[in-house]
């Protein structure tokens, strides 16, 4: 079973329930991105911040994010862990937006969420030679040590 609901900001949630009433997923939908063309993250000839390779773009974002990301202390106290999904694009200007959780896991969503879209502008990514939006996906782990 499941049930569909819209957010205040407008964002649509899906919530997947199981015969025993158990939430077993709950996963938003962002409204529709307003940028003309997203491009594949590993279609970009050059990376977001000249990075040569994905994966030292993700080591980039996740040096940046270091200095910033704590463990929310509600999630904490609820015993709430997991891995948050981000997708988001940078822009053809380096700005963040179009920012949406792929999986939602409360608490921790909403905290990443903020963290990417407050991130400061990135150098954009190259397509035949001129800077163009491109999607990301962002992996956050939360657990207890």
């Amino acid at each position: 079973m499941s049930d569909t609901y819209f957010l205040p900001n407008g964002n649509i949630a899906k919530q997947e329930i199981c015969d025993n009433g158990e939430i077993l997923d709950v996963i938003r939908f962002e409204k529709q991105c307003n940028l003309d063309t997203i491009y594949p993250f590993d279609s970009l000839d050059v990376k977001p911040n000249n990075e040569p390779t994905i994966e030292s773009f993700n080591n980039f974002l996740t040096r940046r994010f270091a200095d910033y990301i704590m463990y929310p202390s509600e999630a904490l106290e609820q015993e709430i862990m997991g891995n948050v999904y981000i997708s988001f694009v940078i822009t053809e200007d380096g700005n963040i937006d179009c920012v949406e959780d792929l999986r939602f896991v409360p608490i921790l969503s909403d905290y990443c969420e903020n963290l990417v879209r407050t991130m400061p502008p990135i150098i954009p990514g190259i397509k035949d030679g001129k800077p163009v939006n491109a999607k990301y996906i962002y992996k956050f782990t939360f657990r207890f040590d």
